[in-house]
């Protein structure tokens, strides 16, 4: 919850909280505050990255002061920082009971998420490389060229990368788009990714340039020494993945695979991005065999590695509470405009 809170003690300021009620600052539409120049103050300046990022970590913001008020009401007599730091707990575990409750199981497969088995000190929680520098950064083969809202009578906002609108949400932000953004979908993964994401508008050095968020994505592995696609599949025979020697049947699209293979050659030679965002998925998850098998290893590892973990800290009572809730309905606590009632989330239905 780094995006809300931030990662050290000024994250946590009076810059960023109120001091009343445990509650953090909102401006007068409910999001965040800003300064004497229209630019949003936020403990994690990443969230203005995009459109997206920047409603969820929004809506959790929200929820943060909807918990500071029930816990206001039942004792006004705690202090602020008890009251903010009760509430972070709480928006803690319904953020980690939603993230492997909810959408894990939709990512890799309710089987390969599996229930809590309690807290391991043996475990060394570290991220793993292969996750934290190609594996997590599937999502930029999933988005769009428009954002596409769900909400009746909205239009589709045509996102241009080149202009910065995706990638600048600060200047294009309103209370009203705040919550049928939250509503959208994404296309299914692929090494295919559209313009906006290949040409993002980003500030270095004071100057406005284009940034290939895939060419980064690429880059950093090489940087981060990460083995190519077809070594990690060698590393991973313990498991059961087969390695692979060439792009024959790699995907079943065969005019992809001799891409690939113009391009690399064979599949030790091909950057572990690129074959995260191209192989085929495995059955019951929305990864392939690579990816479906490094995320399950780095999110198992963060969940019983973790002492704080919320099955770890709360009574039985109140986790039984806490994954009572849905993050429809967290959205539905978030929203101020109330024209569309969540029954459902992460997945749409036709």
């Amino acid at each position: 919850m780094e995006t809300v809170y931030g990662t050290n003690e000024d994250h946590s300021s009076n810059i960023y909280r109120s001091g009343e009620k445990g509650k953090l600052k909102v401006n007068d539409h409910d999001i965040y505050p800003q300064d004497q120049n229209d630019n949003f103050i936020r403990a994690d300046g990443r969230t203005g990255n995009n459109y997206i990022l920047f409603a969820l970590t929004m809506v959790f913001h929200r929820l943060h002061n909807k918990l500071c008020d029930a816990i206001w009401n039942l004792d006004n007599n705690l202090t602020d920082d008890q009251i903010f730091n009760g509430a972070r707990n709480l928006n803690t575990a319904i953020f980690q009971h939603i993230v492997y409750d909810e959408y894990l199981p939709l990512l890799i497969g309710q089987e390969r998420v599996g229930d809590y088995p309690g807290y391991d000190p043996t475990r060394n929680p570290a991220v793993y490389n292969e996750f934290t520098s190609a594996v997590f950064r599937y999502g930029h083969g999933t988005l769009t060229e428009k954002i596409n809202k769900l909400v009746p009578n909205s239009e589709k906002v045509k996102i241009d990368g080149k202009s910065g609108s995706r990638f600048n949400s600060d200047a294009v932000f309103t209370e009203t788009n705040m919550e049928t953004t939250s509503q959208t979908v994404t296309k299914m993964r692929s090494v295919h990714v559209v313009d906006e994401v290949r040409d993002r508008v980003r500030r270095l050095g004071g100057k406005t340039v284009l940034v290939d968020v895939i060419s980064l994505d690429v880059q950093r592995g090489r940087d981060h020494g990460l083995p190519t696609y077809g070594q990690i599949r060698e590393d991973l025979a313990q498991y059961g993945i087969s390695p692979i020697s060439s792009f024959d049947g790699f995907t079943p699209d065969a005019a992809k695979n001799q891409q690939l293979e113009d391009l690399y050659g064979t599949p030790n030679n091909m950057d572990l991005i690129i074959g995260i965002l191209g192989e085929p998925n495995v059955e019951n998850s929305n990864l392939g065999e690579v990816g479906t098998l490094i995320t399950e290893k780095t999110f198992e590892t963060a969940r019983v590695a973790d002492r704080f973990w919320y099955e770890n800290q709360l009574s039985a009572n109140f986790v039984a509470n806490i994954k009572a809730i849905k993050f429809a309905d967290v959205l539905n606590w978030a929203m101020i405009h109330k024209d569309v009632t969540f029954t459902s989330s992460f997945v749409v239905q036709n």
